[in-house]
């Protein structure tokens, strides 16, 4: 199970109260676009498509809707007859004990506040505009990092020389005699230790 994406589901309805399942997938494809841009990857790791109405994953459906989870979902039909969902908290105060990241929080409040005054058609023109949707065909996996490519390595090349100079600093400032009474992480990350797992890449 994505731990991260349960977590940033119960933000996101602990927040709202209920959505709707296009505004919900919505939601949580701008925010792990908003993370992407900053960070090279989404925070939840869910690979969406370009399906009816723009990205889909059907992993963000599936906990969603699982009352075991902690979430409840009622069917309703829609004013075009056609059958649509809404999703909510089993226990509202849930949201309470949710435990993300400051800087997933911030981004959560960043796309809130860009798109909080959009009706539906509004918010799926937004989307739209994204990168990754903008030239992306029905059925297509969407790539999340597209057109920010450069400025994701600028920014690893900026962190990476702040890293640098840390390292440099304290090298020049410690006697070797201190540094054999270092562990081996303290002496990792003073001397060796990459900014980047290549790994993760």
């Amino acid at each position: 199970m994505n731990e991260r994406l349960r977590q940033l589901l119960v933000a996101i309805l602990g927040r709202c109260g209920s959505l709707s399942r296009t505004n919900l997938m919505k939601l949580v494809y701008l925010i792990d676009w908003e993370y992407a841009k900053r960070n090279g990857r989404t925070y939840t790791g869910l690979e969406y498509t370009f399906y009816h109405y723009g990205p889909f994953a059907a992993e963000v459906t599936q906990i969603a809707s699982s009352a075991e989870l902690g979430f409840h979902v009622v069917p309703y039909l829609s004013y075009g007859g056609n059958m649509g969902y809404s999703h909510s908290l089993l226990d509202p105060n849930l949201d309470d004990v949710v435990g993300l990241p400051s800087e997933v929080w911030y981004t959560v409040d960043k796309v809130f506040s860009q798109v909080d005054h959009r009706n539906l058609e509004e918010l799926l023109e937004y989307v739209y505009s994204t990168e990754p949707m903008q030239s992306a065909n029905r059925g297509e996996v969407l790539n999340m990092t597209k057109g920010i490519e450069n400025d994701i390595r600028r920014r690893r090349l900026v962190r990476q020389a702040r890293v640098n100079e840390r390292r440099t600093r304290s090298a020049t400032t410690l006697h070797p005699d201190d540094a054999r009474e270092l562990d081996d992480e303290t002496r990792a990350v003073i001397y060796a230790q990459p900014l980047f797992d290549d790994a993760e890449e």
